[in-house]
């Protein structure tokens, strides 16, 4: 994405309010690509925050954006916000009408406006996007080694039990061996995965397909964050990610000059995970029954660690929460890096490990009744 800085012009260009047509198959909701992607947002934001630090107007800083992107729906978005800016909306206002902005982002801009310190937020927002990126850059890198072993176990195993393994059977057969319980346990596993091979891989897509339709249901983020915070290790490396999510938008927030329970309110209708959402709700409702912010955080340990609440503590005394939470966001951010480094150190050599014992397990059950084959044979 890049804007031309040569297109600006003193005047402004036809404004048009007509809606494109769309199918309900086209819409946002039904589609597996998002409009706004992460990636789009955090470029979106910092060419928008140079440009109003620049001193363009919003309008024109708002096209010139526009006219930079490759993707077509999101040069729409974002030509109908800047239409309703001259029919005499705002910014806020414009991204409300669109649901591929969270209430996050458009509570954010919306202070930024009644403030005077739009520039400051979108140049936060840009800083908060960028910061998610790199996070989740850290743990895809971490995960892909163990997903591309995990799927060349799979292969391998599939590939021995649905071609080596009825090969060495039919040999057994006609040769009438009296097989060994692993042999015969791995034959079973074969003849299991010949008549359930393809309803499993139905089920595995069935699946995937809901997972990806149900991921903003309510119930299905519960259940699916009390299973993942249980999860040994990984448990621990995804809720330490979302704690850096809600830090790094605790240092927007704050740099906004917005209270603390609102933030906390913000916050917990934007991070998808919800042991950190129940947790959240329950330190809002302490602050209104007048606890303090490190009483209330206290009391939530499998989230939230001593160091993240004696820094709290120290935001309280001081008044300096959003010095705090800069700091805070850079020592969670350098945290989550080494825990994902940990972490692929950690798995890779089990994973290793796992596949060349399940391999080795097939083989020895295969060979065992050859050698016996072979003694008979002597």
């Amino acid at each position: 994405m890049a804007f031309d800085l040569s297109k600006i012009t003193k005047s402004d260009p036809d404004i048009s309010t007509k809606e494109d047509g769309q199918s309900i198959w086209e819409r946002e909701i039904f589609s597996f690509t998002p409009t706004f992607s992460k990636k789009i947002k955090e470029t979106f934001y910092l060419e928008l925050g140079i440009l109003l630090d620049s001193g363009i107007p919003l309008k024109q800083a708002l096209d010139l954006v526009a006219q930079g992107l490759k993707k077509k729906k999101p040069k729409e978005v974002l030509q109908k916000i800047s239409d309703r800016l001259v029919q005499g909306s705002t910014l806020s206002a414009g991204f409300k009408e669109h649901n591929v902005f969270t209430n996050y982002e458009v509570r954010s801009i919306k202070i930024g406006e009644e403030t005077g310190r739009l520039t400051e937020v979108i140049k936060s927002l840009a800083d908060y996007y960028k910061q998610h990126n790199e996070q989740k850059k850290e743990l895809l890198n971490a995960l892909t080694y163990p997903i591309i072993v995990l799927i060349t176990a799979v292969v391998v195993v599939y590939f021995m039990l649905n071609f080596v393994v009825p090969i060495f059977q039919d040999l057994f057969k006609r040769n009438n061996t009296e097989l060994p319980w692993i042999t015969e346990m791995v034959i079973k596993a074969s003849e299991l995965l010949n008549q359930y091979g393809l309803l499993a891989l139905a089920l595995l897509v069935a699946g995937l397909i809901a997972r990806r339709l149900l991921a903003k249901n309510k119930t299905y983020q519960k259940w699916k964050g009390l299973i993942i915070i249980k999860v040994p290790y990984i448990g621990t490396l995804t809720t330490r990610s979302y704690i850096n999510q809600f830090i790094n938008a605790m240092s927007l927030l704050s740099s906004a000059k917005i209270n603390v329970t609102h933030a906390l309110k913000l916050i917990s209708n934007m991070i998808p995970y919800y042991p950190l959402n129940a947790a959240l709700e329950q330190i809002n409702r302490d602050l209104i029954n007048g606890d303090s912010q490190s009483e209330a955080f206290k009391k939530h340990p499998k989230l939230f660690d001593n160091k993240l609440i004696a820094m709290i503590q120290v935001a309280e005394q001081t008044n300096q929460d959003e010095l705090v939470y800069q700091n805070l966001k850079l020592h969670y951010n350098n945290l989550l890096k080494q825990q994902a480094k940990t972490f692929t150190n950690l798995i890779n050599p089990i994973l290793t490990l796992l596949v060349g014992c399940i391999v080795g397990f097939i083989l020895i059950a295969l060979y065992l009744p050859m050698f016996k084959m072979s003694t008979l044979i002597g």
